[in-house]
Formats: C-alpha cells, structure tokens, sequence
C-alpha cells in the first residue's frame, strides 16, 4: 500500500549527472518534511540514473521512475510523477534547479491557509555566486491562460499545484517539447 504524503516533488531528468545531487540535496534540507520526491528518468545515457539509485537507499522518500513510453520529453516525464504521486500537493522542480531549505514550509503554509486555491503561484529566488535576488511575479489578467499557452510569466517551479486540480487539467500535453 501506497504511503501518501502532503507534497510530492516531481523532477523530470536526462543526462543530469553533473546537477542532479545537488538538486536532491535541496529536497533533503527541507525544513518541511512531509514530501516525496518523484525522479522521472528520460532514459539519460549517463550515471543520471546511478546517482538517484543512490540516494533512493538512503530516503526512502525518494523514489527513481524511468520513463516507459513515448514520447520522450519533461511533460511525458511529470505526467508520470503525477500519476505516480500520492501527496495532495504537487511541486515541480528541475534536475538542475535546488529549493531554499524553508520552500517547501512556506508553499505549504499558505496553501494551507487558503484552501479554497488549486493552485498558488509563488516567487522564485535565483542564486549568482554568493549573492541571491527573488524574481517577482508579473501581474497578468489570465494567468493559467496564459501559462498554458507557454506565454509564461514565471517558471514551472513557481506554482504549488493541488494534484486532483492537475488531474481534472488531465496533466500536460505530452505533443508540446516543454
């Protein structure tokens, strides 16, 4: 039987060797730690794979998908993190982007907070040598609209999804390269 969890952080990757332990790590330093991290392998041709294996024997929170079907890509990818994802929340992340150790408790709190949202979309900080900025939202008047036609005011890692709300959106449209 299937453990559910609050928050499910779905990372699609290929041939990510060279960043995927640190984006892990970024997940292990959460000061929430209700989650699971959902690794879905785009059939990378490098240690990609080797690397998450190892850190599947230390968390078992974590866990290695690799992708079983076409076609290949990052939207194949995460609809298989939601299929396979039992939090009641969904996070994406990239497998070369890392999360501040307090994201996951903010983006929970507030949607916590106000239960009413499918989705809630946040700022992101990005890091430049020692020095981090946060990169703000842009106000828009159709924002999910918006975002599905990849005229994108933030990233895929701003929004903290309610995974039944991607469900009913019946996930991403796997034709689409991102």
């Amino acid at each position: 039987m299937k453990k559910n969890c609050c928050i499910s952080i779905i990372t699609p990757t290929f041939n990510r060797e060279k960043s995927i332990e640190n984006t892990i790590k970024s997940v292990l330093n959460q000061t929430f730690t209700d989650w699971e991290m959902l690794i879905i392998d785009d059939l990378s041709t490098d240690k990609t794979s080797d690397i998450v294996k190892s850190f599947t024997k230390i968390d078992s929170r974590i866990k290695l998908f690799i992708r079983d079907r076409l076609p290949k890509g990052a939207p194949t990818c995460r609809n298989i993190g939601i299929k396979n994802a039992s939090g009641k929340y969904i996070i994406f992340l990239d497998s070369d982007d890392i999360l501040l150790p307090h994201c996951l408790d903010q983006r929970y709190n507030f949607i916590k907070q106000n239960p009413k949202l499918k989705v809630a979309i946040f700022p992101i900080a990005c890091k430049s040598g020692n020095d981090i900025s946060i990169i703000p939202i842009f106000p828009i008047n159709y924002p999910i609209k918006n975002f599905l036609k990849y005229d994108n005011t933030w990233t895929i890692m701003n929004p903290i999804w309610n995974k039944e709300f991607l469900l009913l959106l019946k996930g991403f449209d796997e034709s689409y390269e991102r």
